[in-house]
């Protein structure tokens, strides 16, 4: 309702007379005036004027003496240095206000930098200026325990990496790195905090691991794409599933590392199509072997400690591992490789009626006709058969999810385990 039908309702129920009425709509209406117009104008004003100050320092900027034109490039980092010591003074608490300060310090010391930079034609290169950039900034991560920023400096590391060509970017690489684990732990582990939490832990570690796996595994010489890089793939989608199970496990850790969980299955069933059509070339060198065992130490290191304690170790664990084994056997010979896929989609399928799980359900009976067209894509079958394919795929996936969902609601099972 509107402010005067609110004042009428309350004048015709006796609750206020007509003095206070106009009193109250007087109030509400300046109100409404300082904000709409005095708030307005003045930002319009403040931006006119900073716009007309730029414009004259830009036309006059050869002009000026290097010292004032040095003072004026300060003046950025200056700024939202200020926001960060007034945020950690007075906001401490404001998750908004320490993201937006941090990555506007970043933003600051870059255009400080980058002015400083052109007024005393200081000859830096693109990934030496991103280096120092990110220096200055890693601080701040800290300081102002910002998620966002740490993603942007990692980010960052991760575009330099790519092309990493002298000895001061590896190791800022390798310095971000070391801050970046230390920072997880410190701030999610031990301060764990909701949503940003559950997206920096689980999310950006899968890039950042990945990656800078690549880049040591360069830095100390190994072959990294050689015939038997795509088993990292299966190696990789297993190392995931053991990280979902640590951060699940963890009463500190608030994020349940879903996303990882659902890695897995992206990965691992995607890549067993692969092998299934390539295989494995079977010409490699004793060093080649490096790379995948490195990898799969987190594997070998939960399935070691499971067993260790009596427990079970959940197939999605090793899976990978094992797979990736059982190609490197069956080398070129696909078909061999093929009919072990099929085992692993058929043993997910079963697992997902004994446990009523729609997504190993779901992702088993979508691999198991991808299985089908790429291997029947050996051979030159009638266009049509591939068309009975689908329809026998969305029938399947309509039927099995019914079925699931109604074993679940008899069963009394609320989510998957």
């Amino acid at each position: 309702m509107s402010l005067k039908n609110d004042i009428k309702e309350l004048i015709d129920n006796q609750v206020i007379d007509q003095a206070t009425a106009d009193r109250i709509a007087s109030y509400y209406l300046s109100k409404k005036r300082s904000i709409n117009v005095t708030a307005i104008i003045s930002a319009v004003a403040a931006i006119l004027v900073g716009t007309g100050v730029i414009s004259i320092v830009a036309y006059n900027w050869d002009d000026l003496p290097n010292f004032v034109r040095t003072l004026i490039g300060i003046i950025p980092w200056a700024a939202s240095s200020f926001g960060c010591y007034y945020t950690l003074r007075n906001k401490p608490d404001q998750k908004s206000w320490n993201e937006a300060m941090a990555i506007l310090q970043l933003a600051g010391f870059s255009a400080t930098f980058a002015i400083v930079n052109q007024i005393y034609q200081v000859q830096l290169d693109g990934e030496a200026f991103a280096c120092i950039c990110v220096l200055v900034s890693l601080p701040f991560v800290f300081l102002m325990r910002s998620a966002c920023l740490s993603a942007i400096l990692i980010s960052m590391v991760c575009l330099i990496g790519f092309d990493c060509r002298d000895i001061f970017s590896k190791i800022t690489m390798y310095v971000v790195l070391v801050a970046d684990v230390a920072f997880l732990y410190d701030y999610y582990y031990r301060k764990s905090e909701g949503f940003l939490c559950s997206l920096r832990v689980v999310g950006l570690p899968v890039f950042w691991v990945s990656f800078f796996f690549l880049i040591i595994g360069r830095d100390l010489g190994m072959r990294v794409w050689n015939n038997l890089f795509p088993c990292l793939f299966l190696i990789f989608a297993s190392v995931s599933y053991v990280m979902y199970e640590w951060i699940g496990q963890s009463d500190r850790i608030k994020s349940r590392g879903t996303i990882l969980k659902y890695l897995f299955y992206l990965v691992f069933f995607p890549s067993l199509l692969y092998f299934s059509h390539e295989g494995v070339k079977d010409y490699y060198d004793a060093k080649d072997f490096i790379l995948p065992i490195i990898a799969a130490l987190p594997i070998f290191v939960s399935v070691g400690l499971k067993l260790s304690k009596s427990k079970v170790p959940q197939w999605q664990t090793w899976i990978g591992l094992a797979f990736a084994v059982i190609a490197v056997i069956c080398g070129e010979h696909n078909y061999a490789t093929a009919l072990f896929a099929l085992a692993a989609i058929a043993y997910c399928l079963y697992m997902s009626c004994q446990d009523y799980d729609l997504l190993k359900m779901n992702v088993s009976i979508l691999s198991l006709f991808g299985w089908a067209f790429v291997v029947l894509g050996n051979y030159n079958l009638p266009f049509y058969l591939y068309g009975l394919i689908l329809i026998l795929l969305g029938v399947a996936l309509i039927l099995m999810n019914k079925y699931i969902i109604e074993k679940k609601r008899s069963n009394g099972v609320t989510e998957n385990r």
